[in-house]
């Protein structure tokens, strides 16, 4: 990466270096061979802005891309983690720490385990381990229309959290996140305990504005580590 931005930058030696604004973006013409490069201005105008696209009528529009769900959960999980390595100095942030099944005799079926961040403070020793969520909705409705957790995230980092406690107290104390985006009107700060182990589901509504975003991802750790 340190060559190539290298390269990069010797490449572009000649080119005069500007203040960046949303006016010199909309000021581009672009021709009718240009039109690839519609999408690319458009999302730099969103970064510059730091504006959240929504389907929310508007008095801008972006092109419609593909919505690959993997894709965009993997976007999803490395924002998360990239930040909060950004701005939580006291935690050691380890995107997709594989975990040790506690076990007496080695199976080659055991799934692998990987959460997507466990967080260890620097201070106190104190874990969260933390799984991103990507899906259309935090709630699912159960067979009696009821609106519930979903089961299998629970499940998932239930696990993640009972099969490390022997390792410490710190383990076996250890707290568990389950983040959900959304831009619905469904907001959740739920803490909930289950045989000894605490748990956080928590939503980040990706529509409020980016200090507001901010804030509340800080307040997700600090909550969890209450």
């Amino acid at each position: 990466m340190h060559h190539t931005l290298r390269r990069l930058i010797r490449e572009m030696e000649n080119i005069d270096v500007i203040e960046l604004k949303p006016e010199i973006i909309r000021r581009q013409q672009l021709g009718r061979n240009d039109q690839d490069y519609r999408l690319m201005l458009f999302l730099c105008e969103l970064i510059i802005l730091r504006h959240m696209p929504t389907d929310s009528s508007g008095s801008t529009y972006l092109p419609d891309i593909t919505r690959d769900e993997l894709v965009f959960h993997q976007i999803y999980e490395r924002f998360v983690a990239n930040f909060y390595r950004q701005n939580l100095p006291n935690w050691k942030v380890t995107p997709q720490k594989r975990l040790i099944w506690h076990e007496s005799t080695i199976n080659q079926y055991l799934p692998i385990m990987k959460p997507d961040l466990m967080l260890v403070n620097k201070n106190n020793g104190d874990i969260i381990i933390l799984d991103t969520k990507f899906t259309k909705s935090s709630l699912i409705e159960n067979q009696y229309a009821n609106q519930t957790f979903n089961s299998s995230h629970l499940y998932q980092l239930y696990a993640y959290l009972k099969t490390q406690e022997h390792l410490s107290e710190k383990h076996a104390r250890a707290t568990g996140i389950l983040l959900y985006p959304t831009v619905s009107k469904i907001h959740l700060a739920e803490r909930i305990s289950i045989q000894d182990q605490n748990f956080l589901v928590q939503t980040i509504d990706l529509s409020m504005p980016w200090q507001d975003i901010e804030c509340k991802l800080i307040d997700t750790i600090e909550l969890a580590h209450m």
